[in-house]
């Protein structure tokens, strides 16, 4: 079946040599890139997705945090003129949560995070609706009443955020670090496949010029 070969030339076969030569390690070549092209979205995954969580998910503690702060302190004055500059900071603060929330529900990855970042939600609305609630007591100078109110349904809401988003970032890092190991796999993989590919074509090469 190599008789056609062995008629050939020195000339042809060298070319013909060349030409597998550059179409193997062209087509090896292609192979990597894919393949470094998957291990790097892989590593990458940390740097992109959860080191940006990480400053999203600061924002929605901070802002709520500073919702609940600014809500005590309104209720501590009597000044209605102090009273409405605290409620423009307790409404940015809100802006601040709520624009987290959001900015974060575009690096969803997966349903468990859906569902997290849903209960993330539920906290900042429970802690909202407690300030609603209390706002107008505390305009009133009903204080006693408002700090119960304070107590009972906003300080709660506030550290079941905290312990939520806790949880979220703990999440957020298990699937950066699942992403590591998966790209050093892949590298590893990758390697071990390279190299069994360049021996193959090595051998293929130096039968046809023997």
């Amino acid at each position: 079946s190599m008789n056609w070969y062995s008629n050939l030339k020195i000339g042809k076969k060298l070319l013909l040599v060349a030409l597998l030569a550059l179409l193997g390690l062209g087509g090896l070549g292609s192979f990597f890139i894919i393949e470094m092209g998957q291990v790097y979205e892989k590593a990458n995954y940390g740097n992109a997705n959860s080191v940006p969580s990480l400053e999203v998910m600061y924002r929605m503690v901070s802002g709520s945090k500073d919702i609940y702060i600014s809500t005590l302190r309104h209720i501590q004055n009597t000044d209605p003129a102090r009273m409405s500059m605290i409620e423009g900071l307790i409404a940015n603060a809100r802006q601040t949560t709520e624009k987290a929330l959001a900015d974060y529900e575009k690096m969803l990855s997966d349903d468990t995070d859906r569902r997290m970042l849903s209960d993330d939600r539920g906290a900042v609305t429970e802690l909202t609706r407690a300030v609603d609630e209390l706002l107008p007591l505390s305009r009133a100078n009903k204080n006693e009443e408002a700090r119960l109110l304070l107590r009972e349904k906003g300080f709660p809401a506030q550290e079941k955020l905290s312990k939520l988003v806790h949880e979220h970032l703990e999440y957020n890092m298990k699937l950066a670090k699942t992403g590591s190991d998966e790209a050093l796999a892949a590298y590893q993989g990758s390697r071990t496949q390279g190299i069994i590919a360049i021996v193959v074509i090595g051998v293929v090469l130096l039968a046809l010029m023997l």
